[in-house]
C-alpha cells in the first residue's frame, strides 16, 4: 500500500508539471514577428510595463515593434528597463503629454512627433530611418547632453519646434545618409561626419529652404576609404554661434575622400572661429584627401571670428594628395576677423587653393594671409586667386613662403578691385637651399590696388624662386598715413598712383621701377632711390608732390611733356626719349645722347630754356606716323607753349644749351619744314648760349624754317 501511495503521489506531480508547462506554452509565446504597439497606460508611466500597452502580445514594446502613443496626456517616461531599440515611435496627433526618454533608444525606421513633446532628456536617441518629424505646435527636445543622431533617407524637422543639445548627421557601417531639412531646427552642437574606419557609404545633409542655428559645427570625414561627406546650405539661413570646423581626417589608403560644403544661396553666419581643411595620414598611393567649401552663388557668408583655411596633412609617398579648396563663387563673402591660408605639415604634395570668386565682394576686416612658412612639405603649394571679385582688404595682406622644399605660393591678384587698407607684403624666405618660389601672376586682364599701409616685396637672399610680373593695372596708394614703399630687385609696377592724404608721404625704401607714375595727392619720397618710369610721368601735385632729396627720376622710353613744376635731385633721360617740362630743374642732369630734355622757364625763371641731348622741334602724332608739324617759340611776346605775351607780359628770351647737346631743325616728309620762331626785340634780345663756361653745342636747320630777329648767339 505505501510503494502504490507514492507511486501515484510521483505521477500526480508529473501531471501538475505538464500542465504548468503548457500553460505557461501558451500564456507567453516566443515573439518573432513585429507589433504594433499602442500606450494604454493605467498601471505606471514606465514603458518598460507590459500592462501600459495594447497590440505588444502581453509584454512592453520589443526590437521590432512599432509603438505608438496616442490618447493621453501621460507623462511617459521610455525608463531604463524599456527596450533599447524599437522599429519606430509615433507620438500621435490626440497625444498630449511628454515622451521622455531615460535611457538610449535606437529607431529602427522613423519618429514622428505628431502630438504631445518628445524630449531625450540628457539621453540619445538615433534614427537609422531618415525621418524624424515635428508637427505645428508640437516639439522635440533636449536638455544639456545627449545626442540626437540622424541617418537613412528622409526629412528632419518640420512645422514644430526642434531644438537639441547635440545633432549629428552621420553614415553608419551599413545605412548612408541622405537627410533634408523639413523645418527650422536649433542645436547646441551640430556635426555632419562619418564615423571612424568607416568604408562606402555616404553622409549627405541638405538644409532646403529652412533654417539651421548651431552654437557649434562640425563637418568632418574620419573614415578611411571612399565615404565622402557632403553638407547643402540650401536658400534658408544657417548661423553658427560658436567655433565651426570642417575637416577632412583619417587615415586613407586607396581611393578617395571628399568633404563638400556647398552654401548655395543662403544666408550663412559662422559667429565664431572657422576651419577648414583638409587633416589626413596618407599610406598608399594615388590616394587624394579633398575638403571643398563652395561659398554659393547668392546671399552673404559671414565668417565672424579668426579664419584658417589649410591643408595639414602626414605621410611620404610621393603620388599624395591632400587639398583644401575654397571657392567664393559669386556669393559676398565677409571675413571680419583674420584670416589664414596656408599649407603646412609633412605630407607630400599638399595643397590649400582660395578661389575668391568670379563676382561679388569679399570684405576681410583683419590681416589676411597667405603663407606657407611653417610647411616641411614635399611639393606643398598654396593658391590665392583674385579671380574677378571685389577684394577689400581692410587689415592688410601678407603673402609669404618658407624655407621647405617645394613649398610654393602663387598670387593672382583680382580683376576686379584691389582694396588693401593695411599693410601689403610679399615675402619670399631667405634660405639658400629652397627650391620653393614666391610667383605673383599677372592676370588675363587689367586691374587696380589700392593701398593705405605699407607695401613690400622681399625675395629672400639664396636660391629660392621669386617671380613678380608687373600687372597691368594702378597701384594706388591712398593712406591717411606716412606710407613705405620697398621693393626686391626685378619686382616692377604697371602703373602707379600717389594720392594720399595731402599731408601724407610715400616713401620708397628701394629702387622702383613702374610703367606709369601719378602724383596727385600728398608727397612721393624718392630717398636715395631711383625711380625708372617706362611710361608717363605726372605730378599734379606740383613741388609739394615729391621730394626727391638724395634720389633720381630716371624717364626712359616714352617721350612727353611733365605737367607741373618740380625740383629733382638727379634727373635721368634714357635712349630715344625726348621730354619736356616747364618751371622745374634738377641738381643733376644725365641725358642720354638720343634722348633730349627741353626745360622751360627753367627753375622757375621766366623765360629762360635749358637744352640738352639730341633736341628736335616736335611733330603731332607718333615717330613713325607724324600728322602735323609743331613750332617752337623763342620769341618774346610768345610764351613757349604759343599763348600770346602781347600786352605787358612781354619777356626777354634766353636759351642755354648743354655742351654736346644739338638743335634741329629739319623738314618731315609729307608733312612740311618744321618751324623755330626766334623773336626778340632791341629791348627784349633773344639770347642763345651754352651752359657753363666751356664746350660746344650744334645747332642744325636742315630743311626746316627758321624766323629770326633781335637774336644773339654767344658761343
Amino acid at each position: 500500500m505505501k510503494r502504490n501511495f507514492v507511486q501515484k503521489k510521483a505521477y500526480a506531480f508529473y501531471l501538475l508539471g505538464f500542465f504548468l508547462l503548457t500553460t505557461l506554452f501558451f500564456i507567453s509565446p516566443p515573439k518573432t514577428e513585429a507589433n504594433s504597439c499602442s500606450w494604454i497606460g493605467g498601471t505606471d508611466t514606465n514603458a518598460s510595463t507590459a500592462a501600459n500597452w495594447s497590440g505588444c502580445g502581453g509584454v512592453a514594446p520589443q526590437t521590432t515593434d512599432d509603438v505608438t502613443i496616442n490618447a493621453t496626456s501621460d507623462s511617459i517616461s521610455w525608463n531604463s528597463s524599456a527596450a533599447a531599440t524599437v522599429n519606430s515611435l509615433t507620438l500621435g496627433a490626440s497625444f498630449t503629454g511628454t515622451t521622455t526618454l531615460a535611457r538610449a533608444l535606437t529607431v529602427t525606421t522613423d519618429v514622428a512627433v505628431n502630438g504631445g513633446a518628445l524630449s531625450t532628456a540628457t539621453q540619445n536617441l538615433t534614427v537609422n530611418g531618415g525621418d524624424f518629424t515635428v508637427a505645428a505646435g508640437k516639439t522635440a527636445t533636449s536638455t544639456t547632453a545627449g545626442t540626437v543622431t540622424v541617418r537613412g533617407t528622409g526629412t528632419l524637422g518640420g512645422a514644430g519646434i526642434m531644438t537639441l543639445f547635440n545633432l549629428t548627421i552621420a553614415a553608419s557601417a551599413s545605412i548612408a545618409a541622405d537627410v533634408t531639412l523639413g523645418g527650422n531646427v536649433v542645436a547646441s552642437t551640430c556635426t555632419v561626419q562619418t564615423a571612424a574606419s568607416l568604408t562606402n557609404p555616404s553622409t549627405t545633409f541638405s538644409l532646403g529652404t529652412k533654417n539651421l542655428t548651431c552654437t557649434t559645427f562640425n563637418l568632418k570625414t574620419n573614415s578611411s576609404d571612399d565615404s565622402p561627406v557632403t553638407f547643402n546650405a540650401g536658400s534658408g539661413t544657417f548661423t553658427v554661434y560658436g567655433v565651426t570646423t570642417i575637416q577632412n581626417n583619417g587615415a586613407l589608403t586607396t581611393g578617395t575622400s571628399t568633404l563638400t560644403f556647398n552654401g548655395q544661396t543662403a544666408t550663412i553666419n559662422f559667429n565664431g572661429a572657422t576651419t577648414i581643411k583638409a587633416n589626413s595620414t596618407i599610406t598608399g598611393t594615388v590616394a587624394p584627401f579633398y575638403t571643398l567649401f563652395n561659398a554659393g552663388t547668392s546671399g552673404t557668408l559671414t565668417f565672424g571670428g579668426a579664419t584658417t583655411i589649410t591643408s595639414v596633412g602626414d605621410g611620404a609617398a610621393s603620388d599624395q594628395y591632400n587639398y583644401t579648396f575654397f571657392d567664393g563663387q559669386t556669393k559676398t563673402i565677409n571675413f571680419n576677423s583674420t584670416v589664414a591660408i596656408t599649407a603646412s605639415g609633412s605630407g607630400s604634395r599638399n595643397g590649400t587653393y582660395f578661389n575668391a570668386g568670379t563676382s561679388g565682394t569679399i570684405t576681410a576686416t583683419g590681416l589676411v594671409t597667405v603663407d606657407s612658412t611653417s610647411s616641411s612639405n614635399t611639393y606643398a603649394s598654396t593658391t590665392f586667386n583674385g579671380q574677378s571679385k571685389n577684394l577689400v582688404f581692410n587689415g592688410g595682406l601678407t603673402v609669404q613662403t618658407g624655407s621647405a622644399t617645394d613649398a610654393d605660393i602663387s598670387y593672382t591678384p583680382s580683376t576686379g578691385t584691389n582694396a588693401i587698407t593695411g599693410a601689403f607684403n610679399f615675402t619670399d624666405a631667405a634660405d639658400s637651399t629652397s627650391n620653393s618660389s614666391l610667383t605673383w601672376n599677372d592676370p588675363s586682364s587689367a586691374f587696380d590696388m589700392s593701398v593705405t599701409g605699407n607695401f613690400t616685396l622681399t625675395d629672400g637672399a639664396g636660391s629660392a624662386t621669386f617671380d613678380f610680373t608687373p600687372w597691368v593695372g594702378t597701384t594706388t596708394f591712398s593712406g591717411s598715413g606716412a606710407q613705405v614703399a620697398t621693393l626686391t630687385s626685378g619686382a616692377n609696377f604697371y602703373n602707379v598712383t600717389v594720392a594720399n592724404t595731402a599731408s601724407s608721404t610715400v616713401t620708397l625704401g628701394s629702387n622702383a621701377t613702374t610703367t606709369n607714375l601719378f602724383i596727385t595727392q600728398g608727397t612721393l619720397v624718392s630717398g636715395s632711390n631711383t625711380v625708372l618710369v617706362g611710361g608717363y610721368y605726372k605730378n599734379s601735385a606740383g613741388a609739394s608732390g615729391t621730394t626727391w632729396t638724395g634720389g633720381t627720376l630716371y624717364i626712359n622710353g616714352t617721350s612727353q611733356t611733365i605737367t607741373g613744376s618740380d625740383t629733382y635731385a638727379t634727373l635721368k633721360i634714357g635712349a630715344n626719349t625726348d621730354i619736356r617740362m616747364n618751371a622745374s630743374s634738377a641738381t643733376t642732369y644725365t641725358v642720354d645722347s638720343t634722348g633730349s630734355l627741353y626745360s622751360t622757364d627753367h627753375a622757375g625763371v621766366d623765360g629762360e630754356l635749358y637744352i640738352w641731348g639730341d633736341y628736335h622741334v616736335p611733330t603731332s602724332g607718333s615717330t613713325a606716323s607724324p600728322t602735323t608739324y609743331s613750332i617752337d617759340y623763342w620769341s618774346y611776346a610768345t610764351d613757349f607753349d604759343g599763348t600770346s605775351l602781347s600786352g605787358g607780359s612781354e619777356r626777354q628770351v634766353k636759351v642755354y644749351i648743354a655742351p654736346g647737346a644739338t638743335v634741329n631743325v629739319e623738314n618731315v616728309a609729307n608733312i612740311g619744314p618744321k618751324r623755330l620762331k626766334i623773336i626778340g626785340t632791341a629791348t627784349y634780345p633773344t639770347l642763345i648760349s651754352r651752359q657753363g663756361g666751356s664746350g660746344y653745342y650744334t645747332f642744325k636747320i636742315n630743311k626746316g624754317r627758321l624766323h629770326a630777329n633781335y637774336f644773339q648767339f654767344d658761343y
